[in-house]
């Protein structure tokens, strides 16, 4: 069987292809001391590679938006901008969900969530996303 040019390319595609890492799943090595929001930050302390403890903070302005009152994971997205980050909090039922008090577009604020998890790592003991 003789490959074209164009399969050849494309099988290269795939084995050269950088990996992208996705931020995900922070809370599962977070957890030795109750993580907790306070002013746009998310405060917890994380297990190394190594499993040492290391106490970290991460902007979430970095990591989550508003969009008319629904928050969502996204890149520089400034959600204090339009969010009373001193109503946020993560939720007692399940604390690597946030939830703050954002406006709708429409004047007034409603409650919002946000599955931290689907966005933030532990990197090493350090909090990131994206």
């Amino acid at each position: 069987m003789q490959l074209t040019h164009f399969q050849l390319l494309v099988a290269g595609l795939f084995v050269f292809a950088p990996s992208v890492a996705v931020a995900q799943n922070w809370y599962d090595t977070c957890q030795s001391t109750l993580p907790y929001v306070s002013g746009g930050y998310l405060y917890a302390t994380c297990t190394t590679d190594s499993g040492t403890e290391s106490s970290t903070a991460l902007n979430l302005d970095a990591c989550v938006a508003n969009y008319g009152g629904q928050l969502a994971c996204a890149a520089d997205g400034d959600f204090t901008a339009s969010c009373d980050s001193a109503s946020c909090e993560l939720a007692a039922e399940d604390i690597s969900v946030m939830e703050c008090y954002c406006e709708n577009g429409s004047g007034s604020e409603v409650a919002s969530l946000v599955d931290l998890d689907s966005c933030i790592s532990n990197d090493n003991g350090i909090l990131s996303c994206y």
